[in-house]
């Protein structure tokens, strides 16, 4: 009897140690899926606006035709992939905050294309930053997990006599 309490306690141990309470953070994998996805809309928005961000030749002081419209939907895709992280949803909601107020001084003649252009790229990489920065804790925090359940394993062939891997 003993002995099946043992049992017990080494099964919720493991149960503990395979599920801590720890905020849900979006995998590799995951990030990538949502990337694409974002990517996949960013690309609808310009079929159905008709308008190109990267395109050559875009006015330097003046919103090109439909551009307004493509970011109203850009907006709404980067909404869409907060979803999928919303541990940065501050940042997501900075660059659309920052690209509304940079539309609005570009309208307004306060700002260049180019400034604009220099200021959310500025906060996309801060985004890409913090992203890979996630990546990197899940991987770190896989691989202790992973280490934690080859010690509760070989916890349990220690009761066996067996030799640990």
């Amino acid at each position: 009897m003993r002995l099946a309490w043992r049992y017990v306690g080494l099964i919720g141990g493991l149960i503990l140690v395979a599920c801590p309470g720890r905020a849900a953070m979006p995998s590799e994998a995951n990030l990538i899926q949502a990337r694409d996805r974002l990517s996949a809309e960013i690309q609808r928005c310009s079929s159905v606006y008709h308008f190109n961000p990267d395109a050559p030749g875009l006015p330097q002081r003046k919103l090109a035709q439909n551009e307004l419209a493509w970011r109203h939907c850009a907006y709404q895709a980067i909404k869409d992939y907060q979803k999928s992280n919303s541990t940065l949803a501050s940042l997501y909601n900075s660059l659309i905050n920052e690209d509304i107020l940079m539309t609005n001084a570009f309208m307004h003649g306060q700002v260049t294309r180019s400034e604009w252009r220099a200021t959310i790229t500025q906060q996309l990489t801060q985004i890409n930053a913090a992203e890979q920065k996630q990546i990197e804790e899940a991987q770190g925090y896989q691989s202790q997990k992973q280490q934690q359940l080859r010690d509760i394993y070989n916890m349990f062939r220690s009761f066996t006599g067996a030799r640990p891997y």
